[in-house]
């Protein structure tokens, strides 16, 4: 092999070495911010499914309940924790990109509004009643619509209106 590129890939190697380490850094440092903020439903002992088929209520609950206590969030990352079971929470809940609340039919889930971005947060099965609220808006979105211009989001927009409508005066539809 000719010396110079041996010596172009073993540099390429150490950098790719390098930004390896720094990416991982910076998961772990985000993952420690996170943490130091609030429980996630996946924290052992103990953690959620988060499949969408095992029942993850009162594992939930049992998080929310150390997150309360401890004056924190409940962190709830990317998966769908089904509901089997009425429950009350009661802690600030931070719903990351692709975690989703759903239930067997007829259940409802009441807590604070989310802190939550333009994504969907609810399944279609589940009923979410909101106690309180730290937030003024409740996005459409969360319900499930898409905002595109195609799709139908009439039951998206009609439940976020019912939620928003049973809280009174204290949030806004986010449009």
């Amino acid at each position: 092999l000719d010396p110079m590129l041996l010596q172009m890939w073993e540099e390429i190697r150490a950098i790719e070495s390098n930004i390896g380490t720094l990416i991982a850094g910076g998961f772990n440092s985000l993952n420690d911010r996170i943490k130091s903020q609030g429980v996630s439903v996946k924290d052992l002992p103990n953690p959620a499914v988060g499949d969408g088929i095992v029942d993850d209520s009162n594992a939930i609950a049992a998080k929310d309940a150390e997150a309360a206590a401890a004056g924190k969030a409940l962190i709830v990352p990317p998966g769908t924790y089904r509901f089997a079971q009425n429950k009350t929470l009661s802690s600030r809940i931070m719903m990351l990109p692709g975690a989703r609340f759903d239930s067997a039919p007829g259940v409802t889930v009441t807590m604070q509004v989310p802190e939550a971005g333009r994504y969907q947060v609810f399944g279609s099965t589940i009923t979410i009643t909101f106690s309180v609220s730290i937030h003024d808006v409740v996005y459409p979105e969360w319900f499930g619509a898409a905002g595109n211009g195609t799709t139908n989001d009439a039951t998206a927009i009609q439940k976020a209106i019912n939620v928003t409508q049973a809280m009174a005066s204290r949030s806004i539809l986010g449009f």
